[in-house]
């Protein structure tokens, strides 16, 4: 039964209504590994990092060009060391980590869908049931958005330059934009008035440039849509190959993909109030997870029936026979 926005939301609230603690936690835990992987490192090694340039520092005063060369040569092979480490562990994160506890996350929502109580274990389980099939999953997914960017650059920057070559083209117009600039600015006719003249131009153009590419990030957000639930269809369909999990997104979103994106577009207000410091910050811890559990709700409301006749969610009475089903259907009968 496809269900309204505001209905979703509500159901959203109430599957949150006790366990909202947990999810957070969930929640709290992918955001804490990620920064311990993408930051952690640099904050940890941030000491050596400054006793390096302080290394290389404090020589200038008191040694010979030559010492002073072999010690720069030094402390800029250990920067690198230490620059490559740091690579090596956000290469390992976004390789290793990041699709696991994607893909754990996923589960975790969907089990609370479900109603079951969000576990922290759940978002590591991808590691003993489906490894290979995480990183396949999440990377084609990304392959598949990261494809999709270039056509649109390539709009991008073609209308920021007819638009730019436009005004550049008319003598007239560049003359009154520049004594626009002057006038707002109080200037005279010298040098430096025409420099900053100059500048004011730039600074418009780059401005075009920035309009145009975020009114083309709408359109490229809107088609992605139609992998949003791959993860989702890789989770209740362990069976299905990382291929398939993407095409059968693309299916279940045909029709529904202006649909969904007016969905998140609706969390705006939440996102604007999270920019109220210190306040709004705390409430983004809210925000993310009611947006991601609604939008779980969402795949239930458009997935096939198939799917539903297959794990045989409608007509379970008793939701641990559900959870059961799932759990059964996702690692496999007789795990314990």
């Amino acid at each position: 039964m496809k269900l309204t926005r505001a209905e979703l939301k509500a159901q959203a609230r109430g599957q949150m209504n006790g366990k909202f603690g947990m999810l957070f936690l969930c929640f709290a835990v992918v955001w804490g590994i990620g920064f311990i992987c993408k930051k952690g490192f640099g904050f940890a090694t941030m000491p050596s990092v400054f006793d390096i340039y302080k290394g290389m520092l404090d020589p200038l005063t008191s040694l010979s060009p030559d010492a002073i060369d072999g010690i720069v040569e030094d402390e800029m092979t250990s920067l690198v060391t230490y620059s490559n480490l740091a690579n090596a562990v956000s290469l390992a994160y976004w390789f290793l980590v990041y699709p696991m506890i994607s893909v754990g996350l996923t589960q975790v929502l969907l089990n609370l869908t479900y109603g079951d109580v969000p576990q922290v274990g759940t978002i590591f389980e991808p590691y003993k049931t489906k490894f290979g099939k995480s990183i396949g999953t999440v990377w084609l997914k990304k392959l598949f958005e990261v494809l999709w960017i270039i056509p649109f650059c390539i709009v991008w920057i073609i209308c920021a330059g007819v638009m730019i070559a436009g005004i550049a083209s008319d003598d007239s117009r560049i003359e009154a934009i520049m004594d626009t600039i002057r006038s707002a600015l109080n200037l005279g006719h010298d040098f430096g008035d025409a420099l900053i003249s100059v500048v004011g131009m730039l600074l418009w153009f780059l401005f075009i440039f920035a309009v145009i590419g975020a009114v083309m990030v709408i359109p490229y957000y809107i088609i992605i849509s139609k992998y949003a639930m791959s993860l989702f269809v890789m989770n209740e369909n362990p069976a299905l190959s990382s291929t398939q999990c993407i095409n059968m997104s693309k299916e279940m979103m045909q029709g529904h993909i202006w649909e969904f994106f007016v969905l998140k577009l609706s969390f705006f207000p939440w996102f604007l109030l999270c920019c109220i410091p210190f306040v709004g910050w705390i409430s983004l811890a809210y925000t993310i997870p009611y947006m991601q559990v609604t939008v779980t709700n969402y795949y239930h409301s458009i997935k096939p029936a198939s799917v539903i006749n297959e794990f045989q969610y409608a007509d379970a009475s008793d939701i641990t026979e559900v959870v059961e089903t799932v759990a059964d259907n996702i690692l496999g009968e007789g795990f314990e």
